[in-house]
């Protein structure tokens, strides 16, 4: 019980401290206090890499080309469990199959070179407020990974657009 006493009052200096210097660190308040940036905290960004991506990942087995089938303008096809779309393959959209169970899958694509494609996800019957509508790069940009695009896929149906900018891009799904 003494220990037990001992550790909650342990517990609550750190707390103490940790509030305390959280003050002095973030001085005074500006008017972009809604705009959160992850580089000014990189104690986050540890956590988040201990911890991983907060959802199931969306699998190459949940897209389906709309309309079938994929036809390959290079002839080569990957393995079944990667998904890959070089420019010049037909179609660049596709459905994603819904899964109820998952509150969201993180879809995580990268593309060959910077500014070659733009990627499109909206939900199939709108719903998922300002998740129904994600385009990248505008959304889901990373300043530190320029070529990665990082979605929130909603449990609902979804549609996915990929338009390539230069021949020579390709899209990969992590």
């Amino acid at each position: 019980m003494r220990t037990l006493i001992i550790l909650l009052v342990i517990c609550a200096l750190l707390f103490v401290v940790v509030m305390v210097w959280g003050i002095h660190t973030n001085g005074k308040p500006t008017d972009d206090w809604h705009a959160f940036k992850a580089d000014s905290y990189p104690v986050f960004g540890k956590l988040g890499d201990l911890f991983g991506p907060p959802g199931p990942k969306l699998k190459s087995s949940e897209l389906t080309p709309n309309p079938p089938p994929l036809r390959r303008a290079h002839g080569t096809a990957p393995a079944p469990d990667k998904f890959i779309l070089s420019a010049g393959d037909q179609p660049t959209k596709f459905d994603i199959s819904p899964d109820p169970k998952d509150k969201f899958r993180q879809g995580t694509f990268t593309v060959t070179r910077q500014g070659c494609a733009t990627i499109e996800y909206a939900t199939a019957d709108g719903s998922g407020g300002r998740l129904r509508d994600q385009n990248w790069p505008k959304d889901g940009e990373d300043a530190k990974n320029p070529t990665t695009a990082k979605f929130q896929i909603l449990p609902a149906r979804g549609l996915l657009s990929i338009n390539f900018a230069t021949p020579d891009c390709a899209v990969h799904l992590e």
